[in-house]
């Protein structure tokens, strides 16, 4: 069987393995699924490991022999599952990687902000007064602060509990989740995600990209915010518009945005959201890192190997979890035991 991976840090160990396994191993480097090669279109498996590859249906139309799809990554929302289920073909993702490592990144961001990490830094290596304790608003002590997290998952429980170390008191909105859950991690439930824009300081993002969730932060819901929230997405771009973060910054309904993924991606120093983070007035007030929360060298190992592990499973017929698109599964190209 054809092993196709879109991805050039695979090891030559991996590629190994793959071929140990009875897989003919094929990297492609190509994002453009226009400029596919040939052989890309003759394999069975794909395993994808960047965000920036999007499989849409006519794509996968072209699969004639494709029998699984995995992503190794959390989020799936660049390929088109239900296409693929239409034509028999399994999607499955990586949704136990890059957990700490995200949950870190989130951490990270907020504390960059709230101690004014980067606005001294800027300082030091600007014009003026370079040695300034006292850069604009003075920021409030951590401890004080509400913090609200969107999606009590893996990511969301990890923050969770990096965040009760700082001693902030902690909200969450997950509608699916059981009553009782917020007991776990000595939590406050709220049952609107308004409620959660009313209470808290600050609030992290940690949904999975959805028709539901696709553009749920809206303008009208932070214009009834009761605080200036500093908000945090380390999720999905999409969740919040560019436009809803530009007009949201202008009237001040936010302090401050944290942001590891935005709308569209990669960012072009074209785009309005780039050139208001590069303004005075917005600068300090927009932070951007290119969807790099998970990017070390531990959790890159880790989606080469659950992938591989995933492989392994389908060619020795045992049993693999984390498929995706059941519900859209007509038929199947190949009898893949699907937990």
């Amino acid at each position: 069987m054809k092993v196709c991976i879109f991805d050039k840090t695979i090891s030559e160990q991996d590629i190994a393995k793959l071929n140990e396994l009875g897989g003919e191993a094929l990297c492609c480097c190509v994002t453009d699924a226009d400029s596919f090669p040939h052989a890309v279109y003759e394999c069975d498996i794909l395993i994808v490991l960047r965000s920036d590859l999007r499989l849409e249906a006519k794509t996968i139309s072209k699969m004639k022999n494709c029998f699984a799809i995995i992503r190794a990554s959390v989020g799936y929302d660049n390929i088109d599952i239900i296409a693929a289920g239409k034509q028999g073909i399994c999607v499955f993702n990586v949704p136990d990687y890059g957990t700490a490592d995200v949950a870190d990144h989130v951490v990270a961001l907020f504390l960059s902000y709230i101690k004014r990490i980067c606005i001294f830094n800027d300082c030091l290596h600007g014009q003026g007064q370079i040695w300034n304790p006292l850069p604009g608003n003075m920021p409030h002590r951590i401890s004080t602060l509400k913090f609200g997290i969107v999606g009590l998952g893996r990511i969301g429980s990890s923050v969770a509990l990096r965040m009760r170390a700082f001693g902030v008191e902690i909200f969450y909105y997950d509608p699916y989740l059981p009553d009782g859950y917020e007991q776990v991690f000595m939590v406050h439930r709220v049952s609107e995600l308004q409620e959660l824009f009313e209470i808290c300081d600050v609030i992290s993002i940690h949904t999975p990209l959805t028709s539901e969730t696709e553009g749920m932060i809206t303008l009208s819901l932070l214009s009834k915010s009761k605080k200036r929230p500093i908000i945090i997405n380390c999720a999905r771009g999409k969740i919040i518009a560019n436009a809803t973060i530009i007009e949201s910054l202008k009237q001040n309904l936010v302090e401050a945005y944290l942001l590891d993924t935005i709308e569209i991606e990669p960012i072009k120093s074209s785009d309005d959201i780039y050139i208001m983070a590069n303004q005075d007035d917005y600068r300090n007030r927009l932070l951007i890192t290119p969807h790099a929360a998970s990017y070390d060298i531990e959790s890159r190992r880790d989606m080469h190997t659950k992938a591989i592990c995933i492989v392994e499973k389908i060619f020795n017929g045992k049993e693999v979890g984390n498929c995706v698109n059941k519900q859209y599964l007509t038929s199947y190209r190949k009898n893949i035991k699907i937990l």
